[in-house]
């Protein structure tokens, strides 16, 4: 008959095993994810071993940041499905070497069909990989927010005026990034969103 003890360490067991598995099936380091989580590599491994449980507001950043459903890595049922991996458009692809600035491309679903070289290196210098193709608009924005430091509320704020293609077509957002001023510009082709990213520091001063 197993002890207390073996009971009580059994769901953070399985919590394990289900964190390391969500984090290989998505292709992520545990560098990658704890940067992404805002916390300490250290911090992650010890989740991923089953050392210490993590709490509810961590929990709630990881569902939103992979797009698993937070039952699923609570109990293990109901699992979510994860993000998809849709194909470029191969009509975009030369626009992606071609403009000298950030450039990302989501589908009509909000899902990153693909970007250029110089938006991972804005946004992700540190894990590029985070910008895989099929990942929620959401999700990126929250990596890097969490990792930028920015509240919860301040995320969340700019991921709705994001997902509101109307108003962002008609008014563009301007993101301030510690001492750098940042224009969102987006237009609409072939079903997809198409996003310039511009330093305007310069412009505002």
């Amino acid at each position: 008959m197993p002890t207390s003890s073996t009971a009580s360490s059994e769901p953070r067991q399985a919590f394990a095993r289900r964190l390391r598995e969500l984090r290989h099936t998505l292709g992520y380091t545990q560098g990658e994810l704890a940067h992404a989580l805002g916390i300490k590599a250290a911090r992650y491994s010890k989740y991923e071993i089953g050392r210490s449980e993590a709490g509810y507001e961590l929990l709630t950043k990881l569902s939103k940041l992979t797009g698993i459903d937070l039952n699923y890595l609570i109990t293990g049922t109901d699992c979510g499905a994860l993000p998809g991996s849709p194909q470029i458009e191969a009509q975009f692809a030369h626009l992606l070497k071609l403009v000298p600035t950030p450039v990302v491309i989501f589908d009509g679903f909000h899902r990153l069909l693909d970007c250029n070289r110089r938006y991972r290196e804005m946004f992700f210098p540190n894990c590029p990989s985070l910008a895989k193709k099929g990942t929620p608009l959401g999700v990126l924005a929250r990596a890097w927010g969490y990792a930028q430091g920015f509240s919860v509320e301040e995320i969340e704020e700019f991921i709705g005026k994001r997902l509101d293609i109307d108003a962002f077509l008609s008014s563009p957002v301007e993101l301030q990034v510690g001492k750098k001023v940042l224009h969102f510009n987006e237009t609409l082709e072939a079903d997809c969103r198409i996003s310039f990213i511009t330093d305007v520091t310069d412009l505002r001063r």
